[in-house]
């Protein structure tokens, strides 16, 4: 099965994805990496009116050590989240975590956001984040 129709959007701002997202009046999905968002979508789980692209948005994709936390953007992939030190020293269980997840066309692409807002059950991340 495909996914049904939709209308797609790439922003270059949050306060732009906000306003779209408002637009749509909750008939409009995020879209990251689409590794969870899409095969929902064709198999027709989800079926948003429209796509809003935020792959454009700058500084979403960057990992930071905040005081006494570890602040990781919507945009970080898993890629990312597997090599980098600053996750493997304080976020220990994502670093073991994340070579599991798909193959590495999917990490190259699925970001941690996005299986978090999809509650993607295939990575685990939801239930990491958790712990």
């Amino acid at each position: 099965m495909k996914a049904a129709d939709f209308l797609y959007h790439r922003v270059q701002s949050l306060d732009e994805a906000v306003k779209m997202l408002a637009d749509y009046d909750g008939e409009a999905r995020i879209l990251a990496g689409g590794q969870s968002l899409i095969p929902m979508m064709n198999m027709r789980l989800w079926r948003p009116a429209a796509l809003i692209d935020i792959n454009a948005v700058q500084g979403l994709d960057h990992i930071h050590v905040d005081d006494d936390y570890i602040r990781v953007g919507a945009l970080v992939r898993y890629e990312t989240l597997e090599h980098s030190p600053v996750v493997a020293q304080h976020l220990p269980l994502l670093a073991e975590m994340v070579p599991y997840i798909g193959d590495r066309q999917v990490r190259n692409r699925g970001t941690l956001g996005g299986s978090l807002v999809q509650g993607d059950p295939t990575a685990e991340m939801p239930l990491a984040c958790m712990v």
